[in-house]
């Protein structure tokens, strides 16, 4: 989730006010006062995008992923692989924040392209580095980013 920078600590609590009702194990971390924050719940992504486009005040960007893992390298394959599975006819976009994992979003597209024998296509693998943890999405024509109509 992206909000203004310097608002991240009004967003991660609107966010804990918000889903905490529903899910009670909920964990939202701020990155580094960026705009940058990710959420973890057991809610289905559906559900957690209801609820929190309605109430959240400074955000403007949410996205779900359908894996999240440590910014290492071998990790970030295997959940891909997972991902993935026999599709070949995908492109990769990665975005990298911070300097955690060394190498850049060329860098971990080129080898993500490699590693998966991907050919490039309409569909998407979505690779997110912020700092120490990977979030990824495999996308379509129908998924993709959620841009926030801000109320406040």
């Amino acid at each position: 989730m992206t909000t203004d920078v310097g608002k991240e600590q009004w967003t991660w609590w609107e966010i804990l006010d918000t889903i905490f009702p529903y899910d009670t194990n909920v964990h939202v971390r701020i990155f580094n006062r960026k705009g940058v924050l990710l959420v973890w719940s057991r809610l289905p992504s559906s559900r957690l995008l209801e609820l929190l486009m309605n109430r959240l005040t400074r955000a403007y960007k949410l996205m779900c992923f359908d894996d999240c893992c440590p910014a290492r390298l071998r990790d970030i394959v295997f959940s891909a692989r997972r991902l993935v599975g026999d599709f070949r006819d995908i492109s990769i976009e990665s975005e990298v924040r911070g300097d955690y994992l060394d190498i850049d979003e060329k860098e971990l597209a080129n080898i993500l392209m490699e590693e998966l024998n991907c050919l490039g296509g309409e569909r998407k693998l979505i690779v997110e580095v912020v700092w120490d943890v990977v979030g990824l999405s495999l996308s379509g024509k129908d998924k993709g980013v959620l841009r926030v109509k801000r109320t406040g």
